[in-house]
């Protein structure tokens, strides 16, 4: 019978991420969905992942980016607490705020503000 290797296993266990960053964008309700969008497709490539919902234009929105892949759906209302704010996660090395400020300057009116 085989002895199992314990220092592989944990290793395994000891390898979390501690480098994921998060960062919460509040998003302009007067703005175009067109508009969003464009600034979003903006910091696909420098984000793990894009999520949250949006009320634009009278309708509720799910914003779910993973990847170079952007996805804003129709969806059901939503209570207000969560209104017209999107989680961008990235990590450590990733140039994501620079990103951010960039997109900012382009479409300015689209982010109240960073959290």
């Amino acid at each position: 019978m085989q002895k199992p290797n314990l220092e592989t296993e944990e290793q395994l266990l000891q390898t979390a991420d501690v480098t994921l960053r998060k960062y919460l964008l509040h998003i302009q309700e007067e703005i175009k969905l067109e508009t969003l969008s464009h600034f979003l497709n903006m910091l696909l490539v420098d984000t793990f992942r894009i999520k949250g919902f949006v009320y634009l234009e009278d309708t509720w929105y799910l914003v779910n980016a993973v990847g170079n892949m952007l996805y804003i759906e129709p969806c059901s209302e939503k209570k207000e607490t969560q209104k017209n704010i999107l989680v961008i996660l990235s990590g450590y090395g990733l140039p994501t705020k620079k990103a951010i400020r960039k997109a900012m300057e382009w479409y300015p009116e689209v982010v109240l503000k960073i959290e």
